[in-house]
């Protein structure tokens, strides 16, 4: 079984959406949902680290980075290494996520 770690730029764009969907959007439901759905995609993680498709961005793809879509917004971008799954970043599915890592 992987062992999924967030890294420091995870935890703080995960804040940052955490942050937006209960303060200016106050929509907290959401906020829940896409809890709900870090813990599935975590879960799935664990089980089968390469289950989700390499980004096709080619920088990104040389990096062996891979994404999951988070509900119909959001994506989950991580890399493989070894035993450990490592989740690099959180972002909007819009935004021009290859720029950001």
């Amino acid at each position: 079984m992987a062992k999924v770690l967030f890294t420091a730029s995870a935890q703080e764009s995960l804040a940052g959406i955490f942050g937006y969907l209960t303060g200016p959007l106050a929509n907290p439901p959401a906020a829940r949902a896409l809890a709900d759905e870090i813990d599935h995609a975590v879960g799935l993680l664990e089980k089968r680290p390469n289950l989700f498709p390499v980004c096709q961005e080619p920088r990104l793809n040389r990096m062996g980075c891979r994404k999951v879509l988070l509900g119909d917004a959001y994506l989950l971008l991580y890399r493989v290494e070894g035993p450990r799954v490592m989740v690099l970043r959180f972002c909007h599915s819009r935004q021009a996520y290859w720029n950001l890592l």
